[in-house]
């Protein structure tokens, strides 16, 4: 049985998600149709998007085929989608929750974070320039998230890209206490502080970019040549990328 992980309130997240940030928007669809297929009895049953991304109607079409397929039941698939920077006002966060949803064809998403914890200008680009910027306000921001909770939208609510600083200060006013906080986590950066912070507080860590995303405009190129997992590889007979 695949590994799940425990959020607050106690709802379980299968540990190892299918994620679609660096999948072409054209294979999005098919991309997440073959992970439903191939990995259904080893549990790859979590997914998870972003309105940044650009791609929720294609992942929307993969998981409508996939459940009237009957490769997996509403109650066993795991979806997590994110707030953008550009929607942090609180007027903009049930809108933006909405057409999430309408996009992914669900009525309600699992688990939905603060993408950042920063907050754009509408229409702003990938890669921001300092005019983009806006004062943040995560505290409205978040009281607005509890009340997609409240509305049955998302089942938790959480953040990501917060440092320790920052979360507590969203836990220091949160009615709804934040179930998560998905960083960028792999052998090179592993966020040791970060999780001694939330072990005791029951907030779950989830890593993105296990890999380092090479290739990529913030990623690192050097995660397989790391020591500690070339030894690794070499102990376990495994390439570095599969240790």
């Amino acid at each position: 049985m695949a590994q799940t992980l425990s959020l607050e309130g106690g709802a379980t997240v299968p540990a190892l998600a299918f994620g679609t940030s660096g999948i072409a928007p054209e294979l999005t669809e098919a991309s997440v149709s073959r992970a439903c297929i191939t990995f259904q009895n080893a549990g790859y049953k979590h997914v998870d998007c972003a309105p940044v991304y650009g791609k929720e109607p294609e992942v929307g079409k993969a998981i409508a085929k996939a459940l009237s397929q009957g490769l997996l039941t509403r109650d066993e698939l795991f979806v997590t989608s994110k707030l953008p920077c550009t929607e942090q006002e609180p007027e903009d966060v049930l809108p933006c929750s909405q057409k999430s949803l309408k996009d992914l064809q669900l009525e309600y998403v699992d688990l939905s974070l603060i993408h950042w914890p920063l907050k754009f200008k509408k229409g702003t680009p990938m890669l921001p320039s300092a005019e983009h910027f806006l004062p943040s306000d995560i505290k409205s921001t978040w009281q607005a998230m509890e009340k997609t909770v409240q509305a049955g939208l998302a089942r938790a609510i959480g953040v990501s890209n917060f440092s320790t600083k920052k979360l507590q200060s969203v836990i220091d006013y949160a009615v709804v206490k934040p179930a998560c906080d998905q960083v960028e986590m792999h052998p090179g950066w592993q966020q040791q502080i970060l999780r001694a912070f939330c072990k005791p507080r029951g907030i779950l860590v989830s890593g993105f970019s296990a890999l380092g995303a090479p290739g990529t405009f913030y990623g690192r190129n050097d995660i397989f040549s790391l020591p500690v997992v070339t030894e690794l590889a070499a102990k376990h007979k495994k390439t570095p990328a599969s240790s």
